[in-house]
Parts: structure tokens; C-alpha cells; sequence
């Protein structure tokens, strides 16, 4: 499964946290840039973690 997130504030970094933090499996997330610091450091810590270019990119997640 894969999951954008718009607006990455305490309650997004919270929900990706939750997503991807001591799971065998963790989802891909695409955030958007709404907040770079905190995106910047989501996408750090989590391997399936990216930050989208735009808000766009991050409400248009696909799954393969």
C-alpha cells in the first residue's frame, strides 16, 4: 500500500511515524514539501519515505 501525506505537521509526522517505525513492513509514503524541515527529516529516517516536488505530487499517489 502506498500513502501521501499533504502537510506535514505534528499529526502527519505522527501518522508516518506510526506507518513505518518497528514494522516488518513498512508502506511507501509520499509527503508533501508543506513543511521541508520535518519532511526532509521523514524521508531521512524512513527508507520508504519521499518528499513530492508540490502538494500535487503528494494527493496522487499510485500504487503499482
Amino acid at each position: 500500500m502506498a500513502y501521501g501525506v499533504l502537510g506535514v505537521g505534528a499529526i502527519g509526522a505522527a501518522i508516518v511515524t506510526g506507518l513505518c517505525e518497528n514494522v516488518d513492513e513498512a508502506p511507501e509514503v509520499l509527503l508533501s514539501p508543506r513543511n521541508a524541515g520535518i519532511a526532509a527529516g521523514l524521508a531521512q529516517r524512513f527508507a520508504t519515505v519521499d518528499v513530492a516536488a508540490g502538494n500535487q505530487g503528494a494527493s496522487t499517489v499510485r500504487r503499482s
